[in-house]
């Protein structure tokens, strides 16, 4: 997960995902539940959209701990400022990710307002999502609903 290439990345994410959908809960490793946290809380690259999408995984899964849920929301945070169109600087390497990055994290705020977090955060996601410009991100929809 923590691969500076890409597919390395994603084929990793792919197996954490995988993972948990075919494991019961208590089998599951918290680490990896923490790791997928960390990449978010630190916005890391390549991959943090397919993080972010493996994150809504888990926490429908039960799978994520307070602290994970915490370091998820100061990535988000962060994600907010970092991903706004306005400020978004021409030839940064994460343009081709940037729709990905700002669909799942509002997928991710709406399953986690769905499972009962309330914070500022996710509020804050779920109306920039509302008035998103592009049309991928202001109807991304979690494939469970």
């Amino acid at each position: 997960m923590n691969s500076r290439e890409f597919n390395v990345a994603d084929r990793a994410f792919a197996a954490v995902k995988l993972w948990a959908s075919n494991v019961e809960p208590e089998n599951f490793p918290a680490s990896l539940s923490s790791s997928v946290a960390s990449i978010i809380s630190i916005r890391r690259d390549p991959g943090l959209f397919r993080a972010i999408d493996v994150a809504v995984d888990l926490l429908r899964k039960g799978l994520l701990s307070d602290e994970d849920i915490e370091a998820i929301l100061d990535g988000l945070s962060a994600l907010l400022i970092e991903t706004n169109y306005e400020d978004w600087r021409q030839g940064d390497f994460r343009t081709s990710t940037l729709t990905y990055v700002r669909a799942n994290a509002l997928r991710l705020a709406r399953s986690l307002r769905k499972a009962g977090h309330t914070n500022q955060t996710i509020d804050d996601w779920i109306k920039a999502g509302e008035n998103d410009p592009v049309p991928e991100v202001r109807f991304a929809k979690d494939k469970h609903d």
